[in-house]
């Protein structure tokens, strides 16, 4: 485990916040970080906030906070087989290429998987959950839960990782990382996904963009062809970049 990884997964094996969890929650099993992490916090320039871990498979313990020798958007179970799990790896094809043609030095691993070629990202993205606790619907969590998710981001967003961008999937960690930039007197601006009303939401605090993506096991916006989307894409793309 490298220092940053060290240190990010320290902060929820605290008193202030896994030991605080009723039992019963913590019962439910944790999931923390669900990529590789940089060696350096000042490396992390894209933070990728998935809601919560209701739907990965214990192939590890399950309160163990990292997943090993993976990366999420290859190993997850998102619940509907591989295509879920396509649908990731194809946003993070997307934002690899937007930020190399920004001049974000990537490195790069190539792997056929379902006779693609995939492009993943490594060193200046990190994943993890916004809330690191297993649940099939955020609706069922604790307000406690709810209030120790924030006072964990709050502390590692102050103290440990400045991103430039944060995508988040999932009503609760947008509504996290908005309160903890102090974010909720900028203007909300949307992008229409071109999939009926759904848009995708931003804000800007603190020098930081803070995107809302739809829930992408349920629309696969990044794996459309239709024209519609794909330029709607495109603009998202050229908003937050």
């Amino acid at each position: 485990m490298g220092p940053l990884e060290k240190k990010l997964v320290e902060q929820i094996y605290t008193p202030v916040y896994f030991d605080r969890l009723p039992e019963n929650v913590r019962a439910w099993g944790s999931r923390f970080l669900i990529s590789r992490c940089p060696e350096k916090a000042e490396d992390v320039r894209i933070l990728f906030l998935n809601d919560n871990p209701g739907n990965f498979v214990l192939n590890e313990a399950p309160d163990k906070p990292v997943m090993t020798d993976c990366d999420f958007w290859f190993e997850e179970d998102w619940g509907d087989g591989n295509g879920g799990r396509e649908v990731f790896r194809r946003f993070f094809y997307l934002i690899s290429r937007k930020a190399e043609d920004d001049g974000w030095s990537y490195s790069r691993q190539f792997h056929e998987l379902n006779n693609q070629i995939t492009i993943i990202p490594t060193g200046k993205v990190l994943g993890a959950y916004g809330v690191p606790l297993r649940t099939k619907n955020e609706d069922l969590l604790p307000k406690t839960v709810k209030n120790l998710a924030f006072r964990l981001w709050k502390k590692i967003l102050d103290d440990v990782l400045k991103p430039k961008i944060v995508f988040t999937t999932g009503k609760i960690p947008y509504d996290i990382v908005c309160a903890v930039l102090g974010a909720g007197a900028a203007p909300e601006k949307r992008i229409p996904t071109g999939w009926g009303n759904v848009s995708y939401k931003y804000r800007e605090a603190r020098g930081v963009k803070i995107v809302s993506l739809p829930q992408l096991t349920r629309y696969r916006l990044f794996c459309s062809n239709k024209p519609e989307i794909v330029s709607a894409v495109d603009v998202l793309m050229s908003r937050i970049f």
